[in-house]
């Protein structure tokens, strides 16, 4: 009976792992496949979430319940904010051609020390200049996980080099 159990347990860990393989290889394939995507470094965030990267200045996100990722040029990004279990941790905005949409990391960062020892949600918010659809959800972690884990400090590293990418396309963009 326990090997039955067992034998389930392995067999659904494996059709997760090819889940998700074939959820990454969808959205490199769009990401060749973009004209302003093209090379773009893809994150992959919590089940099914991707933040995309590209020196050119565009940015994919794709939500979890997104069939394709939306692109928009980092000036059509008016801010963001990180969300720790669902409550507001920081908010980063202002004009882009202010310099002032991403200079704030150290705060994004640290507003993630709250003192709870697990965080169950993780999520950036992106404020997007588009009257339909003016925020979109990224959630970076999803799911219950203790702040000393080596899956949190991983996400924690993601979470900075995402911010200090916008932040360099931001400020490479913000005279044009």
């Amino acid at each position: 009976m326990i090997w039955a159990i067992i034998g389930v347990l392995i067999g659904v860990m494996v059709l997760a792992i090819l889940i998700l393989n074939a959820q990454r290889k969808k959205i490199e394939a769009f990401v060749e496949n973009h004209p302003s995507l093209k090379g773009a470094e893809i994150f992959d965030c919590a089940m099914n979430n991707y933040i995309m990267i590209n020196e050119n200045g565009y940015i994919g996100l794709k939500g979890q319940f997104d069939q394709v990722p939306s692109v928009f040029h980092i000036k059509d990004i008016l801010g963001f904010e990180l969300k720790t279990n669902g409550k507001s941790s920081a908010s980063i905005g202002g004009a882009v051609a202010g310099g002032l949409l991403f200079g704030g990391l150290g705060a994004l960062l640290g507003a993630t020390s709250i003192r709870n020892e697990n965080i169950t949600e993780l999520t950036f918010v992106f404020k997007i200049n588009d009257f339909k659809n003016p925020n979109i959800e990224i959630k970076m972690l999803d799911g219950k996980t203790k702040k000393d884990s080596m899956t949190y400090n991983m996400k924690q590293k993601s979470i900075e080099t995402i911010s200090s990418k916008l932040e360099i396309i931001e400020k490479k963009f913000r005279s044009q």
